[in-house]
């Protein structure tokens, strides 16, 4: 879902990590919107393998576009 998403789900933490400027997350500005063609691409590549086993958290991690928190 687009936006920073719910921060539970039915009692369960929810944790969305978002690379900054990446239109799916951050549309904050309209500037953002081409940027899904080369952003949004890099979350298999470098955020999801750096995330994927980390659990019980909630909220929004902002990320640079190699994955690391801002």
């Amino acid at each position: 879902s687009p936006g920073a998403g719910p921060a539970e789900f039915n009692g369960i933490p929810v944790k969305r990590y978002c690379i900054v400027g990446d239109p799916v997350c951050d549309l904050r500005s309209p500037a953002n919107a081409p940027n899904y063609f080369t952003l949004h691409p890099k979350y298999p590549e470098s955020v999801i393998p750096k995330n994927l086993t980390r659990t019980g958290e909630s909220g929004v991690q902002w990320l640079n576009e190699n994955g690391d928190p801002v």
